[in-house]
Formats: structure tokens, C-alpha cells, sequence
């Protein structure tokens, strides 16, 4: 990660450029975006979700994840690729 913050709601905000091992295409999944809660941000974490896919195309829809968390992944309308995860929901 390039940069880690927390917001003032208490989520944990990691971004990333461009994976070196990816040939580059300008304006095409330029960097990477993670954002994690606990349970109890579930719906602020929905509704940022909801936010972030207007004109996004949707890769996996926000749902339980086997492994125990709720996930989503998208690629916003800048190309942007966002992961929403919800630890344990």
C-alpha cells in the first residue's frame, strides 16, 4: 500500500498505483482503493458502495464472502478499482 488512512467514521482507507508487473494503459485501473469496516459501519459501508457504483462497472456485488467478510469489488466511472470489505460481517 502506498498510503493508509483512517476516516473520521473509523474506516480504514488503503490506495495503491499501478502494479509494476502490469504493462500500464493511461486512464485504465491507474490505482486501487480499499475500503474496510467492522459490522457496525455495514450500512455506512453500503451506502458508500451504492455511491461508488453509479456508472461503475460492477466486478463482484457487495454480498457475504465465503471466507466471512462482506465484499465487493468495482472500477468506478475513473477507472478507479474500489474493494469494499465489511471484516466479519
Amino acid at each position: 500500500m502506498h498510503a493508509e488512512l483512517t476516516t473520521p467514521h473509523g474506516l480504514t482507507l488503503m490506495v495503491t498505483g499501478h502494479p509494476c508487473s502490469d504493462e500500464y494503459i493511461p486512464g485504465k485501473h491507474s490505482y486501487f482503493v480499499v475500503l474496510n469496516g467492522i459490522p457496525q459501519q455495514d450500512d455506512l459501508l453500503t451506502g458508500f458502495h451504492e455511491k461508488l457504483s453509479e456508472g461503475a462497472t460492477i466486478h463482484d456485488p457487495l454480498a457475504q464472502g465465503p471466507w466471512g467478510n462482506k465484499f465487493a469489488m468495482l472500477t468506478d466511472k475513473f477507472n478507479a478499482v474500489w474493494f469494499v470489505n465489511v471484516k466479519g460481517a
